[in-house]
């Protein structure tokens, strides 16, 4: 199975001005994706992002993630705890490589095995987990230091990348592309059920909750139990007598 492709991304805007100090890629790029999870024009809300890359691959990935999901709508914080959206991404991957091994990096999924085979195109590779939160609410709720307080709706595990031009691997196209696809993904309401990942007190819930008549009943059955135990008990006794 091919993983899905997230189409070209990294365009200029023709319509912003040139001197508002935002990236403007040379090139196009591909995305692939280990999950179908489609992207969505606009986001709302709070969202916060950490990225980890213990080797120190990427360009600039942690600017361009805050700038696009600014223009995404999203209003981002450093406080998980009042974020309606958490995306946690890990660069994996980064590098020379065929097309071919980047679609196999790209299908062993999240936390899976990212190596690439050298060959002619240049690409990036990032495990993301994406959260999805209930709406930011004012108060003393949205100021809650354990950040599993909030149910979470939903929350997404996978494995993306973007690929370009072995010259790109010398700009920041990739980084550009893979953020853009990142704050998309944040933006997105919900992903396919398979993919959704239900907290404990969700589970407990999908239990039906018995109605009273149904507690009556077998409360009633349980006291007719006990009425023909007794009764059997006070046989026994009179025979022994």
């Amino acid at each position: 199975q091919r993983p899905g492709r997230g189409g070209g991304s990294g365009g200029a805007v023709a319509a912003t001005p040139k001197n508002d100090g935002l990236y403007r890629p040379s090139e196009r790029a591909e995305l692939f994706r280990s999950a179908p999870v489609e992207p969505a024009e606009r986001g709302k809300g709070r969202a916060y992002f950490s990225i980890r890359d213990s080797q120190n691959l990427n360009r600039g990935l942690h600017d361009y993630v805050g700038q696009r999901l600014g223009l995404k709508g999203f209003s981002v914080t450093d406080k998980p705890s009042e974020a309606d959206r958490i995306v946690e991404i890990a660069v994996v991957a980064r590098g020379r490589a065929s097309q071919a091994s980047l679609e196999a990096c790209v299908r062993q999924g999240y936390a899976g095995s990212a190596t690439l085979e050298a060959g002619d195109r240049g690409a990036i590779v990032a495990d993301v987990l994406l959260v999805r939160r209930r709406a930011h609410v004012e108060g003393s709720k949205a100021h809650l230091k354990n950040i599993s307080a909030r149910n979470a709706v939903s929350s997404t595990k996978l494995r993306i990348a973007a690929l370009g031009s072995e010259k790109a691997l010398k700009g920041r196209d990739l980084e550009f592309a893979l953020a853009e696809d990142i704050a998309g993904l944040a933006s997105s309401s919900e992903d396919m059920q398979r993919h959704k990942t239900r907290s404990s007190t969700e589970v407990r819930q999908d239990a039906p909750a018995k109605s009273s008549q149904e507690k009556e009943s077998s409360a009633g059955r349980h006291k007719d139990r006990h009425k023909v135990k007794v009764k059997v008990n006070r046989k026994h006794r009179k025979h022994r007598r």
